[in-house]
């Protein structure tokens, strides 16, 4: 067959399915960019949240406004609803008798694929995420 290219060459030639072929082969990388991206931000927001939800929970019970059972619970309160079943929160007191050297530490911990909104990457590589916070009583109000 003189005058007819090999099959290859042919193939190599036409250009009409090289877009389609482009996207088919990229679709899937950006796809799993793009839920990378999203899940790490809401790792981000969790674990932010964490920390927040420890704070709030120290002051509360640092200022005599809660018990530690009612700090817990405000605590887990500020972490996002898709992560707040997942979270271990536990709040320990040095000397709870003595409110002028009592230490009060609430601490939060998850791993990244519980917390996570999509959960798909860090199936991977799960990491554990502790947000602490340490605040000294302070002595109730006497007039």
């Amino acid at each position: 067959m003189v005058g007819m290219r090999s099959l290859p060459a042919a193939l190599c030639a036409d250009r009409r399915a090289s877009s389609a072929t482009e996207f088919a082969l990229l679709t899937p990388l950006v796809s799993m960019m793009l839920l990378g991206a999203v899940e790490l931000g809401s790792i981000f927001y969790s674990y932010s949240a964490m920390q927040m939800g420890t704070a709030v929970a120290a002051r509360r019970l640092a200022v005599n406004l809660a018990t530690p059972a009612q700090a817990r619970l405000d605590g887990l309160d500020v972490v996002p609803g898709w992560a707040r079943g997942r979270v271990t929160a536990t709040v320990t007191q040095s000397n709870s008798s003595d409110p002028g050297v009592n230490i009060i530490r609430v601490r939060m911990v998850a791993t990244s694929n519980q917390i996570g909104a999509v959960a798909l990457l860090t199936r991977l590589v799960p990491m554990t995420l502790t947000a602490e916070t340490t605040v000294k009583q302070e002595l109730p109000y006497a007039d």
